[in-house]
């Protein structure tokens, strides 16, 4: 069986924004340390549901998230992978 090691992360609300980017270190740096990749899904649902289809990442949407672009993240506020306000039921 193959053992997947890709993990992904999005922020789909922007109540307590600079708090998660704590958060979306700490699963970076933990699972790089496992050996896992980590993928940033940007603007929330909208990076979800708007994202182009193809055999890579969309660059808009999709950022491949490591200990380097992830450092200080931190200490900024607001959500480093931004919101939307899209609604996902629709």
């Amino acid at each position: 069986m193959h053992e997947s090691k890709n993990c992904a992360s999005a922020s789909s609300r922007a109540a307590a924004t600079s708090r998660l980017n704590a958060v979306i270190k700490s699963v970076v740096y933990r699972a790089t340390e496992l050996g896992h990749e980590v993928y940033g899904i940007r603007r929330g649902w909208e990076g979800l549901t708007h994202m182009k289809p193809g055999p890579g990442l969309d660059p808009d949407y999709i950022v491949p998230l490591d200990r380097v672009n992830t450092r200080s993240i931190d200490r900024t506020g607001g959500t480093w992978l931004h919101t939307s306000r899209t609604n996902a039921a629709r």
